[in-house]
């Protein structure tokens, strides 16, 4: 079993808790809010779900404080802040660049 599998600090499987579409982890005890990213992802109409893991496991494992993971549970794009282009990055984590 992965160690990012078992990283939610109750014990539960941290990919449980991810959505059927994309989803954005928060990680850390203080983690960004990702407010541009969960926006832009809103505005393309594509599905959604925010994952807040106060566990330092997982912000380690990951090493960074957002990430955002496909449907298919890659990774799909990380970082320590909200991007300020997270429109053009929502694009072209899901191929719908203008």
């Amino acid at each position: 079993m992965s160690g990012s599998a078992k990283a939610a600090r109750r014990g539960d499987s941290l990919f449980d808790r991810f959505g059927p579409g994309f989803t954005v982890l928060r990680l850390g005890p203080k983690p960004p809010k990702a407010d541009g990213l969960l926006a832009a992802f809103a505005a393309r109409g594509i599905p959604v779900k925010a994952v807040d893991v106060a566990s330092p496991v997982a912000r380690d494992l990951y090493e960074r404080d957002i990430v955002v993971v496909r449907p298919d549970q890659h990774v799909a794009w990380r970082g320590n802040a909200d991007p300020p282009d997270a429109a053009e990055v929502v694009a072209q984590m899901t191929g719908n660049r203008s």
